[in-house]
């Protein structure tokens, strides 16, 4: 790796020292969101600065920095900044109602990912066909660029970084939103109402089952029900504990291979079925 890709790699990682150190020596969570903030916005000048000083030594370079350096940064400041807000607005609400509060963000993470899912399949498939387009500034289009949270800047802006550094702030913040629902109850409703009086059993891998009710869901079959709702009823049919589903389905969807794997051997698996149907009726 060239020395100058080396030099922002270590900034990168005394960014995240920096802010491991910070949660776990700062108890109080305002406080401690301001200063993770405050090291992100510190560590984003340090990269602004280089920029207006220096001069990239080529393309790959600079594709390599506005993909991978600059999102980073933008997108832990624009994920904190999340969680800032977020607590100003519910520090004050009942237990009930922040739970609905949490699963309407973590609603609204899914809705971002299906709106920019072009992008984020793009950059989890770990595509570079249009990396010029996206990373260069000199290719730097207003019309093109997609970030709504973060401004772009003169000189220190392309048309891909921004909506990048999004996708990693809400990844980030889905995962944090579901951390909390999972605090909050324990757990302890993942049996839910539906399965109280019928049980089934899974056999197959959870992540077939998981799969399954994120496609239902997407299609709007399981009405204004949201996510959780649905995984709660569902594993409580089939005695099914399904764990931290969020993650899996983020895993599932970077699969480089077959994401949908466990539909596709269902459709396999029903067409042979009717096959045999057709057969014992001939």
């Amino acid at each position: 790796m060239p020395s100058i890709q080396s030099n922002f790699e270590k900034l990168i990682t005394t960014l995240f020292q920096r802010l491991q150190e910070a949660e776990n020596m700062e108890s109080d969570l305002p406080t401690r969101l301001d200063t993770c903030i405050r090291i992100c916005e510190e560590s984003l000048q340090i990269l602004r600065q280089w920029v207006i000083e220096h001069s990239f030594p080529d393309n790959d370079t600079e594709i390599y920095f506005f993909k991978k350096i600059k999102p980073e940064v933008v997108g832990h400041y624009l994920f904190y900044r999340k969680q800032f807000s977020f607590h100003l607005s519910s520090c004050s609400l009942s237990t009930e109602m922040r739970m609905s509060l949490y699963e309407m963000k973590l609603n609204e993470t899914q809705q971002f990912f299906t709106a920019h899912q072009f992008d984020y399949v793009y950059h989890i498939m770990g595509d570079t066909c249009h990396d010029e387009l996206y990373f260069l500034r000199s290719n730097y289009d207003w019309k093109l660029c997609q970030s709504d949270h973060y401004p772009a800047e003169p000189g220190f802006a392309t048309n891909g970084d921004g909506i990048l550094a999004n996708i990693l702030a809400n990844k980030l913040w889905g995962a944090y939103l579901l951390q909390q629902v999972e605090q909050a109850d324990g757990m302890r409703n993942m049996t839910g109402k539906a399965g109280q009086e019928i049980r089934l059993n899974w056999t197959g891998p959870s992540t077939a089952l998981i799969e399954s009710i994120y496609a239902w869901h997407s299609l709007g079959w399981c009405g204004n029900d949201s996510i959780k709702k649905v995984m709660e009823g569902i594993s409580g049919l089939f005695s099914k504990d399904l764990g931290d589903y969020y993650r899996k389905i983020q895993h599932i969807d970077h699969r480089k291979i077959n994401p949908t794997k466990g539909l596709d051997q269902m459709k396999t698996a029903l067409l042979n079925r009717f096959r045999q149907l057709d057969d014992q009726r001939d």
